[in-house]
């Protein structure tokens, strides 16, 4: 029984089949591919997508958790601005007397 709970705790499967090994690699390639595709389809520059898709290829799981983070944190930094919750928000309150261009006249 003891050495049940050892394995357990240390994560040591006594009796893995292949199939699941197969089927865990494909989910893996599957989130890398994923991950890899979000990166080349954002609107960046070359150096950014090269840089994250080495990261995500080198570093998976790091690289993965990371890019998860950015795109959270820029969809919610687009949502907060979308609301008026952001520093421009403040910066334009605080100029209250913004001049607006005037529209051209013509004289008939």
């Amino acid at each position: 029984m003891r050495s049940i709970i050892n394995n357990f705790l240390q994560l040591q499967a006594q009796n893995v089949e292949s199939a699941v090994l197969l089927g865990l690699a494909g989910i893996y390639v599957l989130l890398l591919l994923t991950t890899v595709s979000s990166v080349v389809s954002r609107p960046r520059g070359f150096f950014f997508k090269l840089a994250w898709s080495l990261l995500i290829v080198t570093l998976p799981f790091a690289g993965m958790a990371l890019y998860a983070c950015l795109c959270i944190w820029q969809a919610d930094r687009s949502f907060l601005s979308q609301l008026g919750m952001t520093g421009q928000h403040r910066k334009d309150r605080k100029n209250k007397f913004v001049t607006l261009p005037e529209s051209p006249t013509t004289n008939i």
